[in-house]
């Protein structure tokens, strides 16, 4: 392969991929920094794009990864936001996320939030400041045996819980907390 090729050469390949170079282009080995129609950004070397290798938007090898994810949530109106400070390492490595509605912030596998998963805290997958027991029923809180466990679970929990009546004090353990409780 030649070490050297025109700008126009250039720019015609990445054509091929529906990519525009940003960068300066010095030689085939040398990275050059593109954008495709979307905005998503690629960091290629030449002699890999005249190989056929396709650049990735989400690949660990690929310094703008995190950026195109953003771009992505974005594109997509996805209601959460990627924190910042992270290194993507492929998807078998979860990123941290902060739900736009809820607020929480929470860990998912890229792919997993590509395939639609929302919110585990809106969801109802997980307890959190947001969805738990105290903050939805506050009026409950009084019953619990042990006021933290309120902040422990969510309203339709299955796990059972030791609830008090607060005139008698007797004990009561409930397996679902959607349940009607007779003393409230």
């Amino acid at each position: 392969m030649r070490a050297k090729f025109t700008v126009e050469e250039v720019d015609s390949q990445l054509k091929v991929y529906s990519l525009k170079r940003i960068s300066e282009y010095k030689n085939v080995r040398s990275r050059i920094i593109c954008v495709d129609d979307k905005g998503y950004k690629f960091n290629v070397r030449f002699c890999g794009l005249k190989r056929g290798e396709t650049p990735g938007k989400f690949n660990p090898a690929n310094p703008y990864t995190l950026e195109n994810i953003s771009l992505w949530l974005k594109l997509n109106h996805k209601p959460i936001t990627l924190m910042e400070g992270q290194t993507y390492k492929g998807n078998a490595v979860p990123l941290n996320f902060k739900c736009n509605k809820c607020l929480e912030v929470y860990d998912i596998l890229w792919g997993s939030v590509q395939a639609g998963q929302g919110c585990p805290y809106c969801r109802g997958m997980r307890v959190g400041a947001s969805n738990n027991l105290a903050k939805a029923r506050p009026d409950l809180v009084r019953y619990f045996e042990s006021i933290d466990d309120s902040y422990l679970f969510s309203p339709s929990s299955n796990k059972k819980v030791h609830l008090v009546c607060p005139n008698c004090n007797k004990k009561k353990k409930y397996d679902r907390m959607s349940i009607n409780i007779s003393w409230v």
